[in-house]
C-alpha cells in the first residue's frame, strides 16, 4: 500500500462526504430544523475526524510496509489527536 496514496484518498474523500454531508443538511434545514443540524453536526464532525482517519491509515499503511519507527511515531500521533479529540468533547 502506497502510503501517500493511501493518505491522500482518504483526506479526498472524507472531505467530499464532510461537505456533501453539510450540503445536505443545509437543504434539509430549511424543511425540518432538528434533522437538518443533526445532519450539520455530522458533516462537521467528519470534516473534524478526516485527518484522524488519516493517521490511522498511515499507521497501518507503515505497518504493512514494515516500517516499525515511523509507525510507532504514527501511534504516539494518534495518542495526542485521540487526547485532545476526548478533551474536547466531554470536558
Amino acid at each position: 500500500m502506497d502510503l501517500n496514496k493511501a493518505t491522500g484518498r482518504v483526506l479526498r474523500y472524507g472531505v467530499y462526504l464532510a461537505i456533501a454531508i453539510l450540503v445536505l443538511g443545509a437543504i434539509v434545514l430549511q424543511f425540518a430544523e432538528s434533522m437538518g443540524n443533526t445532519l450539520l453536526n455530522t458533516g462537521v464532525a467528519f470534516l473534524v475526524l478526516t485527518p484522524f482517519f488519516s493517521i490511522v491509515i498511515s499507521a497501518f499503511s507503515l505497518y504493512t510496509e514494515g516500517d516499525y519507527r515511523w509507525m510507532r511515531i504514527a501511534l504516539v500521533v494518534l495518542a495526542i489527536t485521540t487526547a485532545g479529540i476526548i478533551v474536547a468533547f466531554f470536558f
